[in-house]
């Protein structure tokens, strides 16, 4: 007998019957399942780029002056939605919820029936958290050639026909 593992073994082996029993089966599924998950073989992946597929000075394009391409979609601020309206100061500062808390609110204590003011609409900006809302006027919407005039068209639309009820 010898000892493997700390167990005794015999060195003899099964013969092996051209009947497959099940129970023979089982015992080879068992010895499999205590011998552990084998593993399975890895590969070596490279990831170099191919001396074929190399990028050479000719592939690369020259962007000069007039050839530089018209700014994307995303380069322009655009209007995600309109979220309400109110009538304040003539804008000159700047009214984020973080420049408020700075420097104080440009509308706090404004009265329309005294001052001339002007429709300004709190915008939330696509791409932008809320905390970077602002109030704006129509024209300065323009001026700044936003995207999304249409969302602020609906909204006085919308809010016009609320007025109206």
């Amino acid at each position: 007998m010898n000892y493997r593992n700390g167990k005794k073994s015999t060195n003899q082996k099964k013969k092996k019957s051209t009947n497959h029993s099940s129970s023979d089966e089982d015992d080879e599924y068992k010895k499999a399942a205590a011998a552990g998950p084998r593993r399975q073989a890895t590969v070596n992946v490279s990831y170099k780029e191919d001396d074929d597929l190399k990028t050479d000075s000719d592939d690369l394009v020259e962007v000069l002056g007039e050839d530089v391409p018209a700014p994307e979609e995303d380069e322009f601020e655009t209007l995600e939605k309109v979220m309400e309206s109110r009538i304040g100061r003539k804008r000159g500062s700047v009214t984020t919820v973080y420049a408020i808390e700075a420097d104080g609110d440009p509308n706090l204590n404004f009265n329309p029936n005294k001052e001339a003011g002007d429709i300004q609409y709190l915008i939330k900006w696509k791409n932008w958290a809320h905390i970077h809302n602002t109030w704006e006027t129509e024209d300065t919407l323009k001026l700044q050639n936003v995207k999304g005039m249409k969302k602020l068209d609906n909204f006085k639309k919308k809010d016009t026909e609320k007025k109206r009820w």
